[in-house]
């Protein structure tokens, strides 16, 4: 995203140059805008340009390089245009509107490098980070909150969990049809190159407006957006299979994790030849409570640092590692599926693992990586969830109905989606092919194929 400001307006206007919002107008005179701009530009915000959004999906697509920065004004933007929207069919007050707007900019706040594959390897979760930012006196993103309103960042906060007297709102930033997905869709669709996630985002916003009632306190979509979301929820679909579940990113992260997890042994153990006190990573591998000055160190270019310099370690395996991940020298896939305590299927992996063990021995953990994942792509709405996912949909003769209920190829996405993996060294691919799924007679539904179209 480029910040530019254009004469004889600069001194009042601010425009962000945004890949798939065109140009994003802040007024330096509006107050809202004018925070939004102050928070734009704080330490703690800034961070998240060394942040991508897509972790390493850009060894695969090589165009996905955009920053969590980039989608979080994106975000914001678009929580303004929904709000536009909805304000046709509910009140909604400037002070809705400015938190509402500003708890979408900071929702993501907390990440950390590489995006999600960091959080499940050193057990960060960004959403609580997120919270400790905002609410830690420390930041530069507290003091600009508490400067316009000493309570504004104890509500942003619980705007982000989902804790708001008008619970619609939260739903704005983070649902099934909320600015935070409607941006990185069209946002990732854009910059991997994948076509699946384009929809059309200017007649979906028209759709919107608010259902409050004795039972309801959310957005839904009226009858002239039903195909816009529909098509929406579609194109959701295939970025997962495409992009986000693609067998080789799967590949990259497990190998990733497998790599950290390495580091840690040697560190405990204290064989780690490249470990100085002085680094956040070290530090926090180490398993001490995590400082938030520590953790606001943490980008993904400190974690290529690390693994550039493991590439030179004296242990061969965690250095094996840290190349074959600089280098694009990935471990090979095979995919399977069904979930992972399919009787046959757990019988094929532990065979699968014996015959790595024979040829790695303890080793065998950091050759032979399998990993699970299992989604349901809509779910039914259910009011008595904190962050219900559902959709309804206002038909035309007023009546309220479940999207999934009008639309066969919804209700199909109620489908449980198991994926079983394993990754291994492309050495030992004949090896382990030799144990064939088709023996094992798990049905033409588990047999393994691929996920993804793309065969990098």
């Amino acid at each position: 995203m480029q910040l530019s400001s254009f004469s004889p307006m600069a001194s009042r206007e601010i425009f962000l140059r945004d890949t798939i919002h065109g140009i994003i107008t802040l007024d330096r005179e509006d107050p809202a805008d004018a925070l939004i701009w102050r928070l734009v530009n704080t330490l703690e915000f800034q961070r998240l340009r060394r942040i991508r959004q897509l972790g390493l999906t850009n060894l695969v697509y090589q165009g996905a390089e955009h920053t969590r920065f980039a989608h979080s004004i994106g975000v914001m933007h678009l929580a303004g245009r929904i709000l536009d929207q909805l304000s046709k069919s509910c009140e909604i007050t400037a002070e809705d509107r400015l938190e509402t707007r500003v708890a979408a900019l900071l929702h993501d706040l907390g990440h950390g490098p590489f995006s999600h594959v960091s959080e499940m390897v050193l057990g960060v979760g960004h959403e609580e980070w997120t919270k400790r930012i905002i609410l830690d006196p420390s930041t530069q993103v507290n003091h600009v909150l508490a400067s316009y309103d000493l309570g504004l960042p104890e509500r942003i906060a619980e705007m982000i969990a989902h804790r708001h007297p008008k619970k619609f709102l939260p739903r704005v930033i983070s649902g099934q049809l909320d600015a935070d997905r409607l941006d990185y869709l069209l946002r990732d669709s854009t910059m991997t190159g994948v076509k699946y996630g384009i929809f059309d985002l200017e007649r979906l916003l028209l759709g919107l407006e608010v259902l409050r009632d004795d039972q309801h306190d959310m957005v839904i979509v009226g009858a002239k957006g039903f195909h816009p979301t529909e098509a929406y929820l579609l194109a959701r679909y295939h970025m997962y299979r495409q992009v986000y579940f693609h067998k080789t990113v799967w590949s990259a992260e497990a190998m990733f994790m497998a790599l950290v997890r390495r580091a840690q042994e040697l560190l405990r153990s204290g064989k780690l030849d490249f470990a100085p006190a002085d680094n956040p990573v070290i530090r926090i591998m180490s398993g001490k409570e995590m400082a938030l000055d520590d953790y606001l160190l943490l980008d993904d270019a400190e974690l290529k640092v690390c693994m550039k310099i493991w590439t030179r370690e004296s242990d061969e395996i965690l250095a094996d590692l840290a190349r074959r991940i600089m280098h694009r020298d990935l471990y090979k896939v095979r995919l399977f599926h069904a979930p992972a305590d399919t009787p046959e299927l757990a019988a094929l992996r532990e065979r699968a693992y014996e015959l790595m063990r024979e040829k790695y021995g303890d080793n065998v953990k950091h050759r032979f990586l399998f990993e699970d994942a299992t989604d349901i792509f809509y779910k039914q709405y259910d009011p008595s969830r904190l962050a219900s996912t559902g959709i309804l949909v206002r038909q035309r003769d007023g009546s309220i109905a479940e999207i999934d209920e009008i639309s066969p190829s919804i209700s199909a996405l109620e489908k449980v989606y198991p994926m079983h993996m394993w990754c291994f060294p492309a050495e030992d691919a004949k090896m382990l092919q030799a144990l064939r799924v088709e023996d094992l007679e798990l049905g033409d539904e588990f047999a393994d194929r691929e996920l993804s179209e793309d065969s990098n």
